[in-house]
């Protein structure tokens, strides 16, 4: 059973849906936009490793207490979300960040376990404390977002503020740009063009060959990739300067398409609840 991932869903996709659903299945899209930073070459196959788990090989190496396979136990749990709560905070428990991120998560959602916010926040924070860029990028937009979502947390500036600096100082694109508009626009703090344009510059020069090797792969009829193309189009200008991609409802049908025609069951599926779903 492969791993979908367990990463944010835009605000603009086919339809609103603010069920666990929505950012449970979204797979692997912000990881693959990052995961490489090599431009392929014209006339190259592209390879894309995705991440195939054995759940019940890793499901006992997690009885033994192996903090990330009870992270990938909980994403082979389906729709069991009670178990994948309890998988998600015995590695969180153990200092797993994206473990404690998924916590976060759960407890903001209601998902699994009673809605808290005050847990949410709890364990947004120790995700983000130290942590690596993307998960304090993460964070950062957690706590402030241009469109929130029906049950986001309760807007907190600073908060915003302290993760999405430390997150572009270790980097992370997405985060730089994310803070230059903030400066740019004057929003949360005082406005400063200079200050947002060297933010714009950083994220800018990083550029995003990631999106030209998916690109290549999904041309190149790998179904997964197609799939993460699909949700690119239908989120669209989520991804800003760094992807140059433009929301396209008509490109994402066709791309989630072709990832379903003769795809593995798993995309399938992916595609199918972005079509319809009970939460709609």
């Amino acid at each position: 059973m492969s791993r979908p991932g367990n990463l944010e869903v835009c605000a603009g996709g086919l339809q609103s849906d603010t069920g666990p659903r929505a950012w449970l299945l979204v797979p692997l899209v912000t990881a693959l936009l990052q995961f490489s930073a090599v431009e392929p070459a014209e006339g190259d196959t592209v390879t894309i490793h995705w991440h195939d788990f054995d759940c019940e090989v890793e499901r006992e190496k997690a009885l033994k207490g192996d903090a990330q396979a009870q992270f990938v136990a909980a994403d082979c749990c389906g729709s069991n979300y009670v178990e994948r709560v309890s998988w998600y905070r015995k590695a969180a428990q153990q200092g797993h960040r994206e473990a404690q991120f998924q916590l976060a998560e759960c407890y903001a959602h209601g998902t699994g376990l009673a809605k808290d916010i005050t847990e949410a926040i709890k364990w947004y924070r120790k995700a983000a404390d130290d942590g690596p860029a993307d998960i304090q990028y993460w964070v950062a937009t957690r706590f402030w977002s241009e469109a929130p979502q029906p049950d986001a947390l309760p807007p907190d500036p600073q908060e915003c503020l302290k993760w999405l600096k430390k997150s572009a100082e270790q980097g992370n694109g997405y985060a730089q740009e994310m803070l230059g508009q903030i400066y740019q626009k004057g929003e949360l703090l005082t406005k400063d063009e200079s200050e947002g344009q060297k933010w714009l510059r950083k994220a800018a020069e990083q550029g995003n060959p990631s999106l030209n090797k998916l690109r290549k792969a999904a041309e190149q009829g790998e179904h997964r990739a197609q799939f993460g193309l699909g949700e690119l189009y239908a989120c669209g200008e989520w991804y800003g300067i760094r992807g140059k991609l433009e929301k396209n409802v008509g490109e994402a049908i066709r791309w989630y398409r072709k990832a379903a025609d003769g795809g593995p069951a798993e995309v399938q599926y992916w595609v199918a609840v972005r079509f319809w779903s009970e939460s709609a």
